[in-house]
């Protein structure tokens, strides 16, 4: 019986302890959640200080850079886009033709139409290209092209460029008519069947002109779309010009 009354008071003590313990830990944790909270209201006021003096973390400055950034580009690539748009509406509205239009964009490919298609052709590089602009260019009171670049060296000789479209032609008139050259379509590639065909008015042209005391240059109006076909309209002309006197480039006109 006594020992049975130990045993209950050792337990009651043991729970009394443990109870203690257990209320001291409580209010310690109370006690430390309390400055835990103080301390991050206090961060939170000094960060709010910060950022009213106009500071940001690193991470948001890089976020607010890069959306600045996409902004700006977004409305550099706005402002070129309406700059091309209204470019294209004003030359399309001057009577200049889509195919002109097309390739005043592409400046460093070949722009190609036929049947209603666009090709762009590569420019090789190793090829020297035209040193002239267009603002070195003018026209005089007759409508002839003239010359107004800074270069000195260059000098301009007044010639046409003939085909069977422009007829039976007088060449004694043009070559008094201050004429120097004449540059004639040998012939052309048909778009429908892709067959070479000499221009009708070629021979005579050519006779004619050169009998007139012109130079005379060729060219082929070309539509290839292969090195084969490019190769085989070369030759055309060749074997066409062969028996002439052509002192003038021979050109392949690519439309």
């Amino acid at each position: 019986m006594r020992k049975n009354r130990i045993a209950n008071l050792i337990s009651i003590i043991v729970l009394s302890i443990l109870l203690i313990a257990s209320l001291g830990l409580c209010i310690y944790l109370l006690l430390h959640s309390v400055s835990l909270r103080r301390d991050a209201d206090a961060a939170k006021a000094a960060l709010s200080e910060i950022e009213a003096a106009g500071y940001v973390y690193e991470a948001d400055a890089q976020v607010m850079v890069s959306e600045a950034a996409q902004a700006a580009s977004t409305e550099a690539e706005a402002r070129t886009r309406e700059q091309i748009l209204s470019g294209i509406q004003a030359r399309l509205e001057s009577g200049e033709g889509t195919t002109s239009v097309i390739r005043r964009l592409y400046p460093d490919k070949l722009v190609v139409a036929d049947s209603g298609r666009f090709f762009f052709l590569p420019i090789a590089g190793e090829l020297p290209g035209n040193p002239f602009l267009e603002s070195d260019w003018a026209t005089d009171q007759d409508g002839r092209m003239q010359y107004v670049g800074s270069d000195t060296a260059v000098h301009v000789r007044q010639g046409i460029d003939v085909s069977r479209f422009q007829g039976n032609i007088d060449w004694s008139k043009v070559a008094a008519d201050g004429i120097e050259f004449a540059i004639i379509r040998v012939g052309y590639r048909g778009t429908s069947e892709g067959k070479l065909v000499e221009d009708e008015r070629f021979k005579d042209n050519i006779e004619d002109a050169l009998a007139a005391g012109l130079d005379v240059g060729v060219y082929v109006y070309s539509q290839a779309i292969s090195e084969t076909e490019a190769r085989e309209e070369a030759q055309f002309v060749l074997d066409l010009i062969e028996p002439y006197d052509v002192t003038g480039p021979v050109v392949i006109d690519i439309e």
